[in-house]
């Protein structure tokens, strides 16, 4: 079904064209926050093994991880760091 341009008016193409440039600007916000979710865990798993966070803030590592990522996937997201902590340590040790 290929409808000439001449047809669609500009305003329904110029609609088009801002819909693709805003899935864009999304898109990269969602990267964005990914990769800050992993950064932040990272540094975070390093806190509570190197810094003794647990003590000084009473809290739980899972308390945190599930703030950061979301109470639903917690469970994953530790299992997920506590591979790749074993990961490091193998190959560092």
């Amino acid at each position: 079904m290929d409808i000439p341009r001449e047809i669609i008016d500009k305003e329904s193409i110029d609609f088009v064209n801002q819909i693709k440039e805003d899935e864009k600007i999304l898109s990269n916000i969602q990267n964005y926050l990914t990769e800050s979710k992993k950064s932040e865990l990272i540094r975070i798993s390093f806190e509570f093994s190197k810094r003794d966070y647990k003590r000084r803030f009473n809290t739980t590592f899972e308390e945190i991880v599930s703030i950061i990522v979301g109470e639903d996937n917690t469970s994953n997201e530790i299992t997920k760091i506590k591979r790749e902590q074993k990961v490091f340590f193998n190959n560092f040790f």
